[in-house]
């Protein structure tokens, strides 16, 4: 089990006060990657106000492991009560599972809500001395480069898949890692030369001058790092339906609704309330809302990727 800590209300109210009114007592919040990376980021500046909204505290818990589905099948498995939530991304989860597949029907997660978006980016140890796209893409071209690190099946390595099928960024070894935060540690280390993980992820590591950022995998590019090229830019190609994530929070399948739109209704007061738009602005991090209904469908289609992703290929 993942390391825990406790956001919102010290001291909340609990279940004997509450007149069996939903939520009666502490929310759990399920982080399927470790600490450091973009969905604790995230996970921290949200969930807080949450737990404000709905008047208890929230217990985040960060639970890695196979890409992120052990996190998810915890919530999965959870009560149905509306106490336990996963905060995942898609379509990274069902490519996660088309690699870690379990005889558990992932897509008959209920989703509560999605509340942000996240670009890719790639970044270099500074000893790389790597300057831009190109001479990132002329490095593996001439074979001074090799090795790209990043998280084995996430959204952003079937984009690095594609744009070395099409001989854009033409690496050869791909360094596993288990989420965006020991992705970026391991290019700040120098274990490896080049990475790929959440904007988010990388702002700490690019301001302490740890790593240099090189690109955004998106064409809509990163509101944490404005000015930096993004794939369009490069010519390269187009990648955007898997240059970003989805930040997406889901719970047990049989959840009742009027629970599910209770959480739904904390998030959305949360993300428009004056301290999520001023870390969203201060940070970078972009947060909107999407209710249930087209949280659901997201789900649904993003555990079907398997008519998009050649597995083969990510093995």
């Amino acid at each position: 089990m993942g390391a825990a800590t406790t956001v919102g209300l010290a001291g909340c109210i609990g279940g004997d006060n509450r007149d069996g009114e939903f939520p009666s007592d502490n929310i759990r919040h399920i982080i399927p990657y470790g600490e450091g990376g973009g969905s604790d980021t995230y996970a921290r500046g949200i969930l807080p106000q949450v737990g404000e909204e709905l008047g208890v505290d929230v217990q985040l818990e960060n639970i890695p492991g196979a890409e992120s589905i052990q996190g998810i099948t915890e919530a999965y498995y959870a009560e149905p009560d509306g106490y336990t939530h996963v905060g995942h991304t898609l379509p990274t989860a069902g490519i996660a599972w088309l690699l870690n597949q379990t005889n558990d029907d992932l897509s008959q997660l209920k989703g509560i809500c999605q509340y942000g978006q996240t670009p890719y980016v790639i970044f270099a140890n500074p000893d790389e001395e790597i300057e831009g796209m190109e001479d990132l893409a002329d490095r593996y071209e001439d074979g001074d480069l090799t090795q790209f690190g990043g998280s084995l099946g996430a959204a952003n390595h079937v984009a690095m898949i594609q744009l070395r099928e099409e001989g854009d960024v033409p690496w050869e070894d791909w360094i596993v890692y288990d989420g965006s935060g020991p992705t970026v540690q391991a290019a700040a280390s120098g274990e490896i030369p080049v990475g790929t993980a959440t904007d988010s992820s990388a702002a700490g590591a690019v301001e302490e001058g740890n790593i240099d950022i090189v690109g955004v995998l998106t064409s809509d590019g990163s509101s944490v790092f404005p000015d930096t090229p993004t794939t369009e830019d490069a010519g390269w190609t187009n990648v955007d339906e898997f240059g970003a994530i989805m930040r997406t929070a889901s719970c047990a399948p049989d959840t009742p609704d009027d629970r599910v739109q209770t959480l739904a209704d904390a998030y959305e007061a949360a993300i428009n309330s004056d301290e999520v738009q001023e870390w969203s602005e201060e940070t970078g991090n972009e947060v909107l809302f999407n209710g249930p209904d087209e949280t659901n469908a997201a789900i649904e289609s993003a555990f079907s990727t398997d008519e998009q992703v050649d597995l083969d290929q990510l093995q």
